[in-house]
Protein backbone atom coordinates (compact mmCIF):
# COMPACT_ATOMS: atom_id res chain seq x y z
CA UNK A 1 0.00 0.00 0.00
CA UNK A 2 1.13 3.49 -0.76
CA UNK A 3 -0.24 6.99 -0.48
CA UNK A 4 0.85 10.36 -1.83
CA UNK A 5 3.24 10.64 1.13
CA UNK A 6 5.51 8.03 -0.44
CA UNK A 7 6.42 10.58 -3.09
CA UNK A 8 5.83 13.91 -1.43
CA UNK A 9 5.39 14.66 2.27
CA UNK A 10 2.29 16.59 3.30
CA UNK A 11 4.46 19.36 4.75
CA UNK A 12 7.25 19.56 2.19
CA UNK A 13 7.78 23.30 2.57
CA UNK A 14 10.76 22.80 4.93
CA UNK A 15 12.29 19.50 3.87
CA UNK A 16 11.93 19.11 0.13
CA UNK A 17 13.06 15.60 -0.88
CA UNK A 18 15.72 15.29 -3.56
CA UNK A 19 16.85 12.19 -5.45
CA UNK A 20 19.84 13.31 -7.58
CA UNK A 21 20.78 9.88 -8.97
CA UNK A 22 17.46 8.10 -9.32
CA UNK A 23 16.84 7.08 -12.95
CA UNK A 24 13.96 4.62 -12.74
CA UNK A 25 10.95 4.32 -10.45
CA UNK A 26 8.67 1.30 -10.65
CA UNK A 27 5.94 0.84 -8.05
CA UNK A 28 3.11 -1.66 -7.90
CA UNK A 29 0.53 -0.50 -5.40
CA UNK A 30 -2.73 -1.62 -3.81
CA UNK A 31 -6.10 -0.06 -4.52
CA UNK A 32 -6.26 1.56 -1.07
CA UNK A 33 -3.87 3.80 0.84
CA UNK A 34 -2.37 2.95 4.25
CA UNK A 35 -4.95 5.29 5.83
CA UNK A 36 -7.74 3.17 4.33
CA UNK A 37 -8.75 5.56 1.55
CA UNK A 38 -9.82 3.82 -1.65
CA UNK A 39 -8.11 4.93 -4.87
CA UNK A 40 -10.73 3.19 -7.01
CA UNK A 41 -14.49 2.94 -6.85
CA UNK A 42 -16.90 0.36 -8.12
CA UNK A 43 -17.37 0.80 -11.86
CA UNK A 44 -21.09 1.02 -12.67
CA UNK A 45 -20.49 -1.12 -15.77
CA UNK A 46 -20.16 -4.15 -13.49
CA UNK A 47 -23.85 -3.93 -12.62
CA UNK A 48 -25.14 -4.41 -16.15
CA UNK A 49 -22.72 -6.75 -17.79
CA UNK A 50 -23.05 -8.09 -21.29
CA UNK A 51 -22.63 -11.84 -21.73
CA UNK A 52 -19.24 -12.64 -23.19
CA UNK A 53 -17.77 -9.23 -22.44
CA UNK A 54 -17.62 -8.93 -18.65
CA UNK A 55 -18.47 -11.47 -16.02
CA UNK A 56 -20.21 -11.08 -12.71
CA UNK A 57 -18.99 -13.67 -10.26
CA UNK A 58 -21.52 -15.70 -8.34
CA UNK A 59 -21.06 -17.03 -4.86
CA UNK A 60 -22.65 -19.97 -3.18
CA UNK A 61 -24.18 -19.70 0.30
CA UNK A 62 -21.59 -22.14 1.67
CA UNK A 63 -18.54 -20.14 0.46
CA UNK A 64 -16.25 -18.78 3.17
CA UNK A 65 -16.86 -15.07 4.01
CA UNK A 66 -13.49 -14.10 2.49
CA UNK A 67 -14.72 -15.24 -0.91
CA UNK A 68 -17.42 -12.55 -0.95
CA UNK A 69 -15.09 -9.62 -1.51
CA UNK A 70 -17.41 -6.74 -2.41
CA UNK A 71 -14.44 -4.53 -3.30
CA UNK A 72 -12.96 -6.78 -5.97
CA UNK A 73 -14.47 -4.75 -8.80
CA UNK A 74 -13.18 -1.36 -7.67
CA UNK A 75 -11.63 -0.41 -11.00
CA UNK A 76 -12.86 3.14 -11.57
CA UNK A 77 -10.24 5.72 -10.47
CA UNK A 78 -11.45 8.38 -8.06
CA UNK A 79 -10.12 11.83 -7.14
CA UNK A 80 -7.71 10.36 -4.58
CA UNK A 81 -5.74 8.79 -7.42
CA UNK A 82 -5.09 12.23 -8.90
CA UNK A 83 -3.57 13.19 -5.52
CA UNK A 84 -1.15 10.27 -5.88
CA UNK A 85 -0.13 11.38 -9.39
CA UNK A 86 0.24 14.97 -8.21
CA UNK A 87 2.62 13.89 -5.44
CA UNK A 88 4.55 11.66 -7.86
CA UNK A 89 4.91 14.63 -10.21
CA UNK A 90 6.27 16.84 -7.44
CA UNK A 91 8.77 14.11 -6.59
CA UNK A 92 9.76 13.62 -10.25
CA UNK A 93 10.71 17.30 -10.41
CA UNK A 94 13.31 16.49 -7.76
CA UNK A 95 14.76 13.60 -9.79
CA UNK A 96 17.01 15.30 -12.39
CA UNK A 97 18.22 12.00 -13.89
CA UNK A 98 14.81 10.28 -14.02
CA UNK A 99 14.26 8.37 -17.24
CA UNK A 100 11.08 6.43 -16.47
CA UNK A 101 8.45 6.20 -13.79
CA UNK A 102 5.95 3.34 -13.82
CA UNK A 103 3.10 3.18 -11.32
CA UNK A 104 0.86 0.15 -11.61
CA UNK A 105 -2.26 -0.49 -9.55
CA UNK A 106 -2.71 -3.97 -8.19
CA UNK A 107 -6.46 -4.25 -8.62
CA UNK A 108 -6.30 -8.00 -8.14
CA UNK A 109 -9.51 -9.97 -8.07
CA UNK A 110 -10.32 -13.30 -6.58
CA UNK A 111 -13.13 -15.79 -6.50
CA UNK A 112 -14.77 -18.42 -8.68
CA UNK A 113 -11.79 -19.07 -10.93
CA UNK A 114 -12.24 -15.82 -12.86
CA UNK A 115 -9.04 -14.26 -11.53
CA UNK A 116 -7.04 -14.36 -14.75
CA UNK A 117 -9.87 -13.07 -16.91
CA UNK A 118 -10.80 -10.27 -14.50
CA UNK A 119 -7.18 -9.22 -13.97
CA UNK A 120 -6.82 -8.95 -17.72
CA UNK A 121 -9.43 -6.19 -17.76
CA UNK A 122 -8.80 -4.54 -14.40
CA UNK A 123 -5.44 -2.89 -14.89
CA UNK A 124 -4.60 0.73 -14.29
CA UNK A 125 -1.11 2.03 -14.87
CA UNK A 126 0.83 5.21 -15.46
CA UNK A 127 4.16 5.68 -17.21
CA UNK A 128 6.31 8.76 -17.62
CA UNK A 129 9.22 8.69 -20.07
CA UNK A 130 11.57 11.66 -19.97
CA UNK A 131 13.16 11.13 -23.41
CA UNK A 132 9.80 11.53 -25.15
CA UNK A 133 8.26 13.81 -22.51
CA UNK A 134 5.22 11.54 -22.44
CA UNK A 135 2.87 10.74 -19.56
CA UNK A 136 0.52 7.87 -20.29
CA UNK A 137 -2.36 6.51 -18.27
CA UNK A 138 -3.90 3.19 -19.30
CA UNK A 139 -7.04 2.02 -17.54
CA UNK A 140 -10.15 -0.07 -17.89
CA UNK A 141 -12.43 2.63 -16.52
CA UNK A 142 -12.69 6.24 -17.54
CA UNK A 143 -10.01 8.40 -15.92
CA UNK A 144 -9.80 12.18 -15.97
CA UNK A 145 -6.38 13.64 -15.31
CA UNK A 146 -6.90 16.69 -13.08
CA UNK A 147 -5.60 20.03 -14.44
CA UNK A 148 -3.09 20.37 -11.57
CA UNK A 149 -1.72 16.89 -12.39
CA UNK A 150 -1.28 17.93 -16.03
CA UNK A 151 0.52 21.09 -14.88
CA UNK A 152 2.89 19.30 -12.52
CA UNK A 153 3.85 16.72 -15.17
CA UNK A 154 4.40 19.51 -17.70
CA UNK A 155 6.78 21.03 -15.15
CA UNK A 156 8.48 17.63 -14.84
CA UNK A 157 9.08 17.50 -18.60
CA UNK A 158 10.49 21.04 -18.53
CA UNK A 159 12.78 20.13 -15.63
CA UNK A 160 14.09 17.29 -17.83
CA UNK A 161 14.89 19.63 -20.72
CA UNK A 162 11.71 19.18 -22.78
CA UNK A 163 9.46 21.99 -23.99
CA UNK A 164 6.19 20.38 -22.83
CA UNK A 165 4.56 17.11 -21.83
CA UNK A 166 2.42 14.92 -24.06
CA UNK A 167 -0.47 13.48 -22.07
CA UNK A 168 -2.23 10.30 -23.19
CA UNK A 169 -5.15 8.58 -21.48
CA UNK A 170 -6.07 5.23 -22.98
CA UNK A 171 -9.22 3.46 -21.82
CA UNK A 172 -9.85 -0.11 -22.89
CA UNK A 173 -12.67 -1.78 -23.28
Amino acid sequence: MIGPELFWPASASKNIPYWPNLTKVSVRYASATPSGTWLFERDPRWRDVSPGRYHTPTWNEGDPPGEKNINQFRTMPNKELNELYLAAGHAAQQMPRLRTMLLWANIGCSGDGLEEEINAISDHWFQYTSSSARATWVCTSEFHVAPEVREVWDAVAKSHGQSHITIEVCTFP
